[in-house]
């Protein structure tokens, strides 16, 4: 039996049937899909790094997420699209534009002279990943930055997540490490006279 060709913005059942991937602006009625994609990709990375990560408990996560995704979309600076299917939030992405730096033309890095688009969130409920629904997300991304004139997009992902290797395979490279460290606390000390 043949496999059907994917056409971009089309996922394809567990039937074998091909739907069609909406990109929508985010709606009240995706509180508890949004919440479940919130939570999946918390479990997933709380799993590889427990004290990085943590997984939000699910009281009231999704009305604060359709809230605070509804409250940034401006479609000149912030672009927040759902992916839908059928009417059933698969997905979300937040991307917003960077302004060329006030002293480019001091800087070291080329890029600051222009705009440039951060993605600043992305989540797929787990039973969609490998579907074609972060594609769709962050193709969408890019053209939205193409079109207010950025020269390039990025995005911060986990090193030891599995965001590295789906960026990875969208032509993402990476161009910077973010270094961490856990500080402890100080003990308390007594003021000194």
């Amino acid at each position: 039996m043949a496999v059907p060709a994917v056409q971009p913005g089309v996922i394809i059942e567990s039937d074998g049937s091909p739907v069609k991937i909406r990109l929508r602006r985010v709606r009240d009625s995706d509180a508890d899909d949004l919440a479940q994609a919130w939570r999946d990709q918390g479990e997933v990375y709380a799993a590889l790094d427990p004290q990085a990560f943590t997984v939000p408990p699910p009281d009231g996560l999704g009305p604060w997420l359709v809230d605070g995704l509804a409250s940034q979309a401006d479609p000149d600076h912030r672009l927040v699209l759902v992916a839908d299917v059928d009417g059933r939030a698969l997905g979300f992405i937040v991307a917003a534009v960077v302004p060329p730096h006030d002293s480019a033309d001091r800087q070291t890095h080329r890029d600051l002279a222009s705009p440039r688009v951060r993605i600043e969130a992305l989540a797929v409920r787990r039973a969609h990943w490998r579907s074609g629904v972060g594609t769709r997300l962050v193709e969408a991304a890019e053209n939205w930055a193409r079109n207010r004139g950025a020269a390039s997009i990025g995005v911060q992902a986990f090193v030891l997540g599995p965001a590295r290797d789906f960026l990875d395979a969208l032509g993402y490279v990476p161009q910077a490490t973010v270094l961490g460290k856990r500080l402890e606390p100080r003990e308390h000390r007594a003021p000194r006279d």
